[in-house]
């Protein structure tokens, strides 16, 4: 299974349009974004996608971007923090700006993945049995080119995409 990897889009319509059409071109099969989404209004972009979002700190409208992503599909998974499994893997997912929730999910050991946003930097690290990824970030503050990543979680491969 082919994970698509966002974060921070910060209500930037345009970069997360084409992170989603190159994610649709490159065989994601499912979504994960790692907060800060800031509005009700960009979740509507994800429609039609299998959905974990996870709130940040900037997320404005957080209760009706949580109403939002949940009317795409009850299936979707909306909260401040997700652990679950998905295809082969166990998954953790928060935005990152909670240091607290980050050390209990590294704590606990119990998940393959950890994936966060927040920084706006990308990162790719393994941390006891746990590796941490964070795609970077789609809008807001510009420390690193805009990007997103794909996680092929058969095989354990990241490719992180930068856009123009």
């Amino acid at each position: 299974m082919r994970l698509g990897l966002i974060s921070d889009s910060h209500d930037d319509k345009k970069s997360l349009k084409a992170a989603l059409r190159l994610l649709r071109k490159l065989g994601a099969e499912r979504l994960i974004h790692c907060g800060d989404m800031t509005s009700a209004g960009t979740a509507d972009l994800l429609k039609g996608w299998p959905l974990v979002y996870v709130e940040g700190n900037m997320d404005r409208e957080a209760e009706l971007v949580r109403q939002t992503v949940l009317a795409l599909d009850p299936a979707n998974s909306v909260g401040l923090s997700f652990e679950g499994e998905i295809g082969p893997a166990r998954i953790a997912v928060t935005h990152g700006h909670l240091q607290g929730e980050i050390d209990r999910l590294l704590g606990a050991e119990t998940c393959d993945y950890l994936l966060l946003g927040h920084t706006h930097r990308r990162r790719d690290e393994r941390i006891g049995r746990t590796r941490v990824i964070n795609p970077g970030a789609l809008g807001g503050l510009q420390f690193e080119s805009r990007s997103f990543g794909v996680l092929d979680l058969q095989t354990g491969a990241l490719e992180i995409f930068e856009l123009d």
